[in-house]
């Protein structure tokens, strides 16, 4: 074995080839041909090293095996070639294992690409179906009327304190953006395998703050069935925000077409209407639109609000301070937040002096 092993270590041919294969290999790993991808086999560069380097090898080490031989073509040439030729063709034979290792590894590529291909166009199919049903199922939502929006010929109503415009965009109330709207509620739902289709919790979570908001300012009195602090211009301000941020949460478009100052004392609020009426009729679209969103969701029936429902269909109007509205600006933006203040604003002076109660 150590005459064997100071043999190869005297020998420059040894030493010329195993440089050689070093070099080879280096430039694999550099080039990173070692990489297999999807495509053909035979467009796979390792598959082709598997094969190339048995088989140079093979004529590398025949050559020192055959040289000063001549052939002969009988049983005594083939023994004596295969005699001589043990070890060249061992080596070539070794591109057979090699070359079955680089095929099989390839087509588990190939597999598992096509099972990620296949999930993959499930995936979009599971998306596109889920947000298919969700959006027939929104548009079977009914519109709400806002028939305080209309004039005795069906026709929108002129604003009375500016005949150029109407009071509002149209008469009609509904979910605007539908796609939006899925987005919002399912967040995590895309076109990719690792897609969940779970509910945003905290979208009908801020459904239900908004609407308990509403409803806690819409507290009446049990002995005549009246709004409690009747003229209360903050408790109007609640109501007036909250029934914007719900429509703006549920991706419904706003349809005023004007601004108004509701002043009282040294306090003002702006709003989107000067008729409690159509208020109310707002108020009622978003009511609805939120209880049948929650139901689309979480396939059950929302909490009640009393007091929302008692101040829609049980008793008169109740804040009587819609009177001292004033038109502010005559425009148009998509957003009911730009109608409406979150807080009560101190006036400038001027204008309209109602006294809070």
């Amino acid at each position: 074995m150590m005459i064997l092993l100071t043999s190869i270590i005297k020998t420059p041919a040894i030493w010329l080839y195993l440089l050689a294969l070093v070099i080879i290999i280096s430039i694999i790993i550099w080039k990173k041909w070692y990489i297999l991808s999807k495509e053909n086999l035979f467009q796979q560069k390792l598959f082709w090293f598997s094969i190339g380097i048995p088989l140079l090898s093979f004529i590398y080490f025949g050559v020192f095996a055959w040289s000063g031989k001549a052939p002969v073509l009988s049983a005594h040439g083939y023994s004596r070639f295969y005699e001589i030729s043990k070890f060249p063709l061992l080596i070539l034979a070794s591109s057979v294992p090699l070359a079955s290792i680089v095929n099989n590894i390839h087509r588990t590529i190939q597999t598992e690409s096509q099972i990620n291909t296949s999930e993959s166009k499930n995936a979009i199919d599971r998306y596109l179906a889920h947000e298919k049903n969700f959006i027939e199922k929104i548009k079977d939502i009914p519109s709400f009327n806002i028939i305080e929006a209309n004039d005795s010929n069906g026709g929108i109503k002129t604003n009375i304190y500016d005949p150029n415009y109407k009071i509002a965009i149209k008469d009609k109330i509904n979910i605007s953006n539908p796609y939006h709207l899925y987005k919002k509620i399912y967040p995590e739902a895309t076109m990719e395998v690792e897609a969940k289709y779970d509910h945003n919790e905290d979208f009908i979570k801020k459904t239900e703050d908004y609407l308990n908001i509403i409803n806690e300012n819409l507290e009446r009195s049990e002995i005549n069935n009246t709004l409690l602090a009747r003229l209360s211009l903050s408790k109007l301000n609640e109501v007036s925000y909250y029934t914007a941020l719900l429509l703006e949460h549920l991706c419904v478009e706003n349809i005023s077409l004007a601004i108004y100052k509701i002043r009282s004392g040294n306090k003002e609020m702006k709003t989107f209407t000067d008729n409690e009426y159509m208020f109310l009729e707002i108020l009622e679209a978003a009511y609805h639109t939120s209880r049948k969103v929650f139901f689309l969701v979480k396939g059950i029936e929302s909490s009640k609000f009393e007091n929302i429902t008692s101040y829609i269909y049980d008793s008169e109007p109740s804040f009587d301070i819609f009177k001292d509205a004033k038109l502010q600006n005559s425009i148009y933006s998509p957003s009911w937040l730009a109608y409406v203040t979150k807080e009560l604003h101190v006036a400038k002076g001027g204008g309209n002096m109602a006294a809070e109660h």
